[in-house]
């Protein structure tokens, strides 16, 4: 049935059947939308150490995500579905980390890039709410430097 089909049909029903018609269709429109739902991130945090650096983002819902690496130049892609950015300033980058940069993607995604100064394999985890932190998608990052060994120094015993 075509647009003009149904258009016509509509009109013969009446003017109050179009409306509750109309009103119906942008119903299930808005719905399925809903039900979609989409997550807004609400923080960005970006921090290095010798063990390694970590990329938190957190979100005001559960996100579905794929992060990969791609080689020349170095970079890990994380793309999130469903997400949208409301103007929030991104991190510096630091440690392996050039930069941070993030734009959408199709279909109402998010896309972060890391730049990296060499190729590293990214570690990614999902974190619930808990207390006032949010959904959280981790993205870690392994260590370039030596691991920093803790150790104890002896006490003196008394004399």
């Amino acid at each position: 049935m075509s647009v003009s089909h149904t258009v016509a049909a509509m009109r013969a029903r009446g003017p109050r059947r179009t409306l509750l018609a109309l009103a119906w269709l942008c119903l299930l429109a808005f719905g399925t939308a809903a039900v979609a739902g989409t997550a807004r991130v609400k923080d960005v945090r970006l921090w290095s150490g010798p063990e390694g650096t970590r990329l938190v983002i957190e979100t005001s819902a559960a996100v579905e995500y794929d992060v990969f690496p791609l080689d020349n130049p170095a970079r890990v892609v994380i793309d999130i579905a469903n997400a949208s950015l409301a103007g929030e300033a991104l991190p510096a980058g630091q440690g392996p980390v050039r930069q941070l940069r993030s734009g959408p993607q199709a279909r109402g995604g998010l896309r972060f890039v890391l730049d990296l100064e060499s190729s590293l394999q990214p570690r990614a985890f999902t974190v619930g709410p808990d207390g006032d932190a949010g959904h959280r998608l981790v993205v870690e990052l392994p260590g370039t430097g030596p691991a920093v060994a803790r150790t104890t120094a002896p006490v003196a015993a008394p004399t």
